[in-house]
């Protein structure tokens, strides 16, 4: 059986810090485009238009997402994105972000994730510091810097959204690439795949292995977040998606998901019931 650690940092010494950079990392990533708030804005956006008669639908997800972002290749990533990138540089100016403590609060609370277990005491040495307040944030954002990259590069992505781990992808082959759209399906899910596989984090250590992604195939039908969406002849029509055990159980509003949820649990309801 695969086992993962949670570790509670309630009332622990870097509780405080690990609070402050998660509502940081809110300021940027509310700015990132294809991060998916809530269910309602995903069915918003897909019925409030038609899509290609063409097109399919395919949803992807990652493999522990969480334990495959390691701080050696994140942090350069998200500093560079900050420092060099056009929409970082604008985001730290509107949000007025010091780069300075986001910097050394990401590094802390990353690198240093202690806890006891029984009567013997451990440090967390890679992955993404289980249990820690801004880990959601940190790990949208991360893969969000690589999606600003990879998907203007495919115009046969007509929408494209994510949820932390969760992927939506409507694609649609283009007219003079029918015969080769198998090859340039593979190529997005290669791009997907490969961040940072170069990079010397990872060619330096072997052992650790980049994010990687698995997809669904591409149909009519998918199921994404609590939503079973359908495609016919360029129609989306969506509908309630409940797990067979699902226990009916709510992230609570103290949680450090995005503050989007408390509303998405409100609205969610009121339409569940009009």
């Amino acid at each position: 059986m695969k086992t993962r650690a949670i570790i509670s940092y309630s009332d622990s010494f870097p509780e405080g810090i690990a609070k402050w950079l998660d509502r940081e990392l809110k300021k940027i990533t509310k700015h990132m485009s294809y991060i998916a708030k809530s269910s309602h804005q995903v069915v918003t956006e897909l019925t409030a238009q038609t899509w290609p008669p063409t097109s399919t639908i395919f949803t992807m997800d990652t493999v522990y997402m969480y334990t495959n972002i390691h701080l050696g290749h994140a942090l350069p990533v998200i500093l560079d994105f900050l420092q060099h990138n056009a929409t970082g540089q604008q985001v730290l100016r509107n949000s007025e972000i010091l780069l300075g403590p986001l910097e050394y609060a990401l590094e802390l609370v990353m690198t240093y994730n202690l806890f006891i277990f029984g009567d013997t005491y451990w440090g967390q040495t890679s992955g993404t510091a289980m249990g820690d307040p801004p880990a959601p944030e940190y790990a949208t954002l991360y893969f969000a810097i690589r999606e600003l990259e990879i998907i203007p590069l495919f115009p046969e992505i007509k929408y494209y959204t994510r949820y932390i781990d969760d992927g939506l992808c409507i694609w649609d082959p283009l007219d003079d690439q029918v015969d080769n759209d198998n090859n340039r399906l593979q190529e997005f899910k290669n791009l997907m795949n490969n961040f940072g596989t170069d990079h010397a984090y990872f060619t330096t250590h072997p052992e650790h292995k980049s994010l990687q992604w698995t997809f669904e195939d591409c149909c009519t039908e998918a199921v994404f977040l609590d939503l079973r969406i359908s495609l016919n002849q360029g129609l989306i029509s969506t509908n309630l998606y409940e797990k067979e055990l699902n226990l009916y159980l709510y992230i609570p509003a103290t949680s450090c998901h995005p503050a989007s949820i408390l509303k998405s649990k409100i609205f969610g309801a009121v339409h569940f019931w009009i």
